[in-house]
């Protein structure tokens, strides 16, 4: 694996867990978070959102 693909796959493991945890603070708040769906934007509710564990 090159240095670019392995600093490549920690952007992506770092961006992911920052994902998952901005939506796991909204649900535990109940906010609602807003994300695209069939390229257009679409408000999902709290109790709706992945709760990724």
């Amino acid at each position: 694996m090159t240095q670019t693909e392995e600093r490549t796959k920690r952007a992506l493991k770092a961006l992911s867990q920052a994902i998952q945890e901005s939506l796991q603070r909204k649900r535990l708040l109940g906010q609602y978070a807003v994300m695209g769906e069939s390229k257009m934007p679409s408000k999902v509710p709290a109790d709706q959102l992945p709760d990724n564990k």
